[in-house]
């Protein structure tokens, strides 16, 4: 089965302190994102999550606060189908915070790829991740400290989800537009505008499943003819 978002992903969920989706309802074998940023005090690494939801294991790949506010991924793999919701659960505080939880199948159950993130006090967002395997999906997140209005992302992206409260860090969720067909390749994910921002990204590969390798030989030795 080739990688493939799924609509059944809920809606974002924005607003002040812990946010839960509505209750949305993946299929077997589903493959979830939660793309998390929020506003915080000026004090780098002050506000972090936790994710939960579905009574799954969700894993932290990757947190990105090296400047203020905070800009995250969790990961977490459902086998059966059902009902669930997820919530971000803040650490300190009532910040001004987006959750977006993307589905996805056809992935792998383990996740193996690739995740990376950055962060300055002036520029504009921007993370490069190398794919590890053909067809895989590059998705980013990111909180910027200092942008006021909604932003723009380069070429070849797609934006899911974007939150500005006034006076507060602006949220974005964004993606590829498609797969990335092969390996190796460096994959930029970026905005374009509106401004110079002070900012945390962060970017992951998710990988689609692996095509099992069939055993050698692909028949009984018998069945070849004998020249003896």
């Amino acid at each position: 089965m080739a990688l493939a978002r799924d609509a059944s992903a809920p809606a974002a969920n924005k607003g002040a302190g812990t946010r839960t989706t509505a209750s949305f309802t993946p299929p077997a074998g589903s493959f979830l994102v939660a793309r998390v940023s929020g506003d915080g005090q000026s004090t780098p690494g002050a506000t972090t999550f936790t994710v939960t939801g579905g009574g799954l294991t969700w894993t932290l790949r990757r947190r990105q606060v090296t400047r203020p506010g905070s800009c995250e991924i969790w990961t977490a793999y459902k086998a059966a189908g059902g009902a669930m919701t997820v919530t971000a659960t803040i650490n300190s505080g009532s910040w001004q915070t987006q959750l977006d939880v993307e589905v996805f199948t056809g992935a792998e159950a383990v996740w193996g790829g690739a995740v990376n993130g950055a962060s300055a006090s002036s520029g504009l967002p921007s993370v490069a991740v190398t794919t590890t395997r053909d067809g895989s999906w590059v998705i980013a997140a990111s909180a910027d400290w200092s942008q006021a209005g909604l932003g723009t992302v380069g070429a070849g992206q797609t934006m899911d989800d974007e939150y500005n409260s006034a006076g507060a860090t602006t949220a974005h969720a964004w993606r590829q537009t498609a797969t990335t067909p092969t390996s190796g390749t460096v994959v930029t994910s970026n905005l374009t505008a509106p401004a110079a921002q002070d900012y945390n990204v962060a970017a992951i590969e998710i990988r689609e499943a692996a095509t099992a390798t069939p055993a050698w030989p692909p028949r009984p030795l018998a069945a070849y003819p004998s020249f003896f």
